[in-house]
């Protein structure tokens, strides 16, 4: 939106700008006194560069990685790849502690209780995790979110801290990927 104001300020700018360079349009112009001829095009110019790199900026660092929802009445926050597939739990997600995971997803997975996790650790570590998955109703988040799907699976005992890769498969084929926080204890803030 802000990137869309500053090429709109842009406009107005070169409009200006070629109004003055050009005889048939220069009486309109001649009517600024040309000091604030100049002030109006370096105004412009500040506007659009402000807009400009503050849209720059919006995009760049606030995308949202998060997203609240409400789920059979108990809040919760999406993680990942909100857009794609993320992630949410009623708990904090802890090391060495069993935690029930849901996964969000904005397109149709499919899955199935043949899915596959394959969970990759910072340290190297790989394991294959077979969990049994349920379907939860969310047809309100399809309206409000677009959320497509919502999956509940067993829990699981994440056995190291930081960014876990889970990549999600099925028949052998990767149909998602996201990354899952895990905390060292209830104090750290990940």
């Amino acid at each position: 939106m802000y990137i869309i104001i500053s090429l709109i300020a842009l406009t107005c700018l070169c409009s200006l700008f070629f109004a003055n360079k050009f005889p048939p349009h220069s009486t309109l112009i001649k009517k600024l006194q040309k000091k604030r001829y100049r002030k109006v095009m370096a105004g412009v110019l500040i506007i659009s560069l402000v807009f400009l790199s503050y849209g720059i900026y919006n995009n760049l660092y606030s995308s949202s990685e998060e997203l609240d929802i409400t789920l059979k009445d108990e809040q919760y926050r999406v993680l990942g790849d909100i857009g794609n597939v993320g992630y949410f739990s009623g708990e904090q997600i802890i090391r060495d502690q069993k935690t029930n995971l849901y996964l969000a997803s904005w397109r149709k997975l499919d899955l199935n209780q043949h899915t596959e996790f394959r969970i990759s650790y910072p340290s190297g570590r790989k394991e294959i995790w077979l969990p049994s998955v349920s379907v939860v109703e969310c047809d309100h988040l399809t309206d409000k979110y677009g959320i497509q799907e919502v999956y509940k699976l067993s829990p699981y005992l994440f056995i190291e801290k930081g960014d876990i890769d889970l990549s999600i498969q099925e028949n052998g084929d990767q149909i998602a990927e996201i990354s899952v926080k895990v905390s060292a204890n209830k104090e750290e803030n990940m």
